[in-house]
């Protein structure tokens, strides 16, 4: 059973010096329009960007690579195209890479139930991808899909799922399966955050810890975890007791990154209409948490991290212009010993839908890889690769 995690939040007055970060644009591999990119790394240490695209009548979901060393992107290939896609900026596809083997999960139009995620497979470095198939076959309704690869070449996917309201029920559920296996899928948590994004990160006995925003019938909407050992799930745990009452969902999820020792989460509250960016790191497998407050006043949330070798979480954000600041993409560091680093903006952008969720990735143990949209007529990609100390 997991224990209760801390409630503590730090307030600290003295921040660190900052980053000392050295910023460099890497010509983007996307075209006009594109947008919704999300960022992985495989155990090789190649990075891979993912994102969609205007292609004819429909959409093409497309990705590129960032080999070990390289100073550009390769040429971008195809996953999959069509017609009656779910294109929107929150609910982005997403990419799994592990053994040698790619996994794709993206959304499709489903008349009568909203939306539903499809996936698709490649075993020869994106060469070649298997036929589409629904990420469940009991729902229609799938969304907010996250995937984890876990050992033996399974992948595991949590996603929000509507099926409860084709019975009248005004709520999501929390449920997860192994793609590609029999069996009925897992229901995680039976009533969650209607629209925010999941996170997931493996954990060292072979199992998922996976992050998402709650939801209880007094509408209160916190993040929570819950673990899974191969086999079950644990009864959900509040992360932290924002208490952030809100009759409708901030479109926020949180992030977990991990390296095998260290977790870190970031996640974003406007409890009592005060909005804030929250971080926490956990020395006990993510048994227990401590957190710090990292915004600089007027967050958008948006959130992600890295973690740095030495245990320090590198939290990114959207803030909004105001006294003094200019609105953008901000980076701050939670130290090991509980210490925040000063604010560094990575970017300039506007904090509107169209900007999306920014991503980072750790290349090596100096550099993070950065990815965002541009809101311009058309939309743009734009990365980064970001030298940190």
């Amino acid at each position: 059973m997991m224990k209760r995690y801390l409630s503590l939040l730090l307030l600290l007055a003295a921040p660190l010096a900052g980053l000392a970060l050295e910023i460099r644009e890497l010509a983007s591999p996307a075209g006009p329009g594109a947008m919704g990119a999300a960022l992985t790394r495989d155990e090789r240490g190649v990075i891979y960007l993912t994102w969609l695209e205007p292609d004819g009548a429909g959409h093409a979901l497309k990705f590129s690579r960032l080999l070990a060393g390289a100073t550009r992107w390769t040429e971008p290939a195809t996953i999959a195209t069509g017609a009656g896609w779910f294109v929107n900026w929150a609910d982005f596809p997403q990419l799994a890479v592990a053994d040698g083997k790619m996994t794709a999960v993206w959304f499709v139009e489903n008349a009568g139930q909203g939306y539903r995620a499809y996936w698709s497979q490649s075993r020869d470095q994106g060469a070649t991808w298997s036929s589409a198939l629904p990420v469940s076959a009991e729902s229609g309704a799938t969304e907010f899909t996250a995937l984890q690869p876990l050992a033996g070449g399974r992948v595991l996917a949590v996603w929000l799922d509507a099926r409860a309201r084709a019975k009248g029920e005004e709520k999501q559920m929390l449920c997860a399966r192994f793609l590609g296996e029999d069996g009925p899928d897992m229901i995680v948590d039976s009533m969650v955050c209607d629209c925010c994004q999941i996170a997931l990160v493996p954990t060292r006995d072979g199992g998922v810890l996976a992050a998402y925003r709650g939801r209880n019938p007094d509408e209160v909407r916190d993040i929570k975890l819950s673990r899974f050992n191969g086999r079950a799930w644990s009864r959900p745990e509040g992360l932290h007791r924002d208490g952030w009452k809100i009759a409708g969902c901030p479109v926020n999820g949180p992030r977990l990154v991990t390296d095998g020792s260290w977790h870190g989460v970031a996640w974003f509250t406007a409890a009592d209409d005060k909005p804030k960016v929250h971080a926490a790191l956990s020395v006990d497998g993510g048994e227990t948490f401590e957190a710090a407050q990292l915004d600089l006043g007027k967050p958008e949330g948006r959130v992600d991290a890295v973690l740095l070798k030495d245990g320090t979480l590198l939290v990114s954000w959207l803030e909004r212009a105001g006294e003094g600041k200019e609105g953008g993409i901000y980076l701050r560091g939670l130290t090991a010993d509980n210490r925040v680093t000063e604010p560094e903006m990575l970017a300039p952008t506007k904090t509107t839908r169209a900007s999306g969720f920014p991503r980072m990735v750790m290349r090596d143990d100096k550099h993070l890889v950065l990815a965002f949209t541009r809101d311009l007529e058309p939309s743009r990609l734009a990365t980064l690769v970001v030298r940190v100390r």
